[in-house]
């Protein structure tokens, strides 16, 4: 591992980097980027700050960003492996969140976007459609006995079809996941 002598973002939060530097001492190529472990007792930093505690990442860079494929671990037990672009989540990636869920997917700025999936695991069931900048716009709802509900993009009687093929008209009672998934 080596302290990057030019590089002041790894210098600063005492990160070291495995890897090669370009001209201006930044990461880049492959390598592997370890943060130091969080101080006690205070909280790990997540995504998008250059305090992050307490993770790594194993993946290429340019010019001192997260570029093209990689894994980043988090110090929360999250993980994200998929493609990476200006050093965020961008293009097709899967995340795995610590409590069981995992989305599949489009990413785009680092937010879920485009088409995707997310299976909850605590509803054994997935929202399978389309997000936009982090939120689930339109598509279904597949529940473990493949019964289905239709969730659309705009205010309208939801549609839930048995694994049997019969269709009810209806509202829905918003659970936790979903609720997440719509406005996370």
């Amino acid at each position: 591992m080596t302290q990057g002598p030019y590089c002041p973002l790894i210098q600063a939060a005492a990160q070291a980097w495995s890897g090669a530097f370009d001209e201006e001492g930044r990461p880049h190529g492959q390598g592997t980027l370890t943060y130091p472990p969080p101080p006690p007792p205070g909280p790990a930093v997540e995504e998008g700050s250059s305090n992050m505690t307490g993770g790594s990442y194993e993946g290429a860079y340019a010019a001192g960003a997260r570029q093209g494929k990689g894994t980043m671990t988090y110090p929360g037990g999250g993980r994200f492996e998929g493609a990476w672009a200006a050093g965020a989540r961008s293009g097709f990636g899967t995340y795995w969140y610590p409590g069981g869920d995992i989305y599949q997917g489009g990413w785009r700025a680092g937010r879920r976007h485009g088409e995707g999936a997310q299976h909850c695991a605590a509803l054994e069931a997935q929202y399978i459609g389309e997000w936009a900048d982090g939120r689930f716009v339109q598509g279904r709802l597949v529940l473990k006995d493949g019964a289905s509900l239709a969730i659309g993009a705009t205010p309208a009687p939801l549609v839930y079809r048995s694994a049997a093929g019969l269709a009810q008209t209806g509202q829905v009672v918003y659970s936790l996941c979903l609720w997440k998934a719509l406005t996370t």
